[in-house]
């Protein structure tokens, strides 16, 4: 009878430990054992999945490479065993998104050993790579605590997510939003509350879209100064520095606003002439060009028409005609 398929001894080892593996995983650690098919095979037969005491499954997980055979099983003059891999499958595993344990099988036995893989670790050997799997490290029961660290805790988003909703339906309704800027942060040179109050808007298409022309700021801590804000040379800089934000597309371009006002006189180079301030052209033609240049980019990020394009831009040029 040779026209049959041959289930050969090696495929039978292989078998043996891709089930021994599983059923440890499924039926005493109570995690979940995905295996990847034969076909699929590129180095990682399969994956565990982490269940929680709680019975939830935490979206935890890491990759694993089983070998079963009696040759992983040779004695060894130190408290070790060796794992055997091929050249080709180095890349795939540095590159794998998750740890990848590696278990070796005694076919005789049924007993397991693991570790996690290390580039460290292993060293050339024959035709391809060796690593050591510590004789200390059997899969059992025990090994659950250390596998799980190799992941972390999970974490219950929910109230993030709750948070992060409601202030996105806040943002959204609201009519204006108005930033503070601080005399502090203006003297320290501290950006970062800044750009991260733009990346909130920016945080999703929806939430951008539903913010563009919303927003204003005020600079505090210099009430008592009898300069305008463009005046003071900190606060110069401080907007200097910060004019490749998405100004044009978030700031409100109601007349009463001062924002976009200020942010010109504080970029361009200016000359104050009793109540009247004079921005340099070829300084205020360049700025204009930066700005809608920076508006197109986000507006076609987006996804806004060239219509809504020019509707925002109409209005940041009609409020610098009445206000510069």
């Amino acid at each position: 009878m040779d026209n049959f398929p041959i289930f050969s001894g090696s495929a039978q080892k292989g078998e043996l430990g891709i089930v021994l593996v599983s059923r440890l995983f499924s039926e005493e650690f109570k995690w979940i054992f995905r295996r990847v098919h034969q076909e699929d095979d590129f180095g990682i037969d399969g994956f565990v999945d982490i269940v929680n005491d709680n019975n939830q499954v935490t979206g935890r997980s890491f990759a694993v490479q089983v070998k079963c055979g009696d040759s992983y099983f040779k004695e060894s003059k130190y408290n070790e065993y060796w794992y055997l891999g091929n050249n080709k499958h180095l890349n795939y595993l540095l590159n794998h998104p998750v740890p990848v344990v590696i278990i070796i099988v005694n076919p005789n036995n049924k007993q397991m050993f693991w570790s996690v893989f290390n580039i460290n670790e292993t060293e050339d050997y024959s035709s391809g790579w060796r690593m050591p799997i510590p004789k200390s490290q059997m899969l059992t029961l025990d090994a659950k605590a250390s596998l799980k660290q190799l992941v972390g805790e999970e974490k219950d988003y929910t109230d993030d997510i709750d948070c992060y909703r409601k202030m996105n339906i806040g943002l959204s309704k609201a009519d204006l939003i108005d930033y503070p800027i601080t005399r502090e942060a203006v003297e320290s040179h501290d950006f970062l509350w800044t750009t991260k109050f733009f990346d909130r808007l920016l945080v999703n298409s929806i939430t951008a879209r539903r913010c563009q022309g919303c927003a204003s700021f005020y600079i505090s801590g210099y009430d008592s100064d009898p300069r305008a804000l463009y005046e003071i040379p900190e606060v110069r800089h401080y907007l200097q520095q910060l004019e490749s934000m998405p100004w044009f597309y978030f700031l409100n371009p109601h007349p009463i606003t001062r924002s976009l006002q200020i942010l010109m006189f504080s970029i361009c180079n200016i000359q104050i002439k009793g109540n009247y301030v004079y921005v340099d052209p070829d300084d205020k033609i360049a700025f204009l060009n930066r700005n809608f240049a920076r508006l197109s980019i986000i507006t076609n990020k987006l996804g806004l028409s060239l219509e809504e394009n020019q509707k925002i831009s109409n209005s940041i040029v009609e409020y610098f005609f009445q206000n510069t």
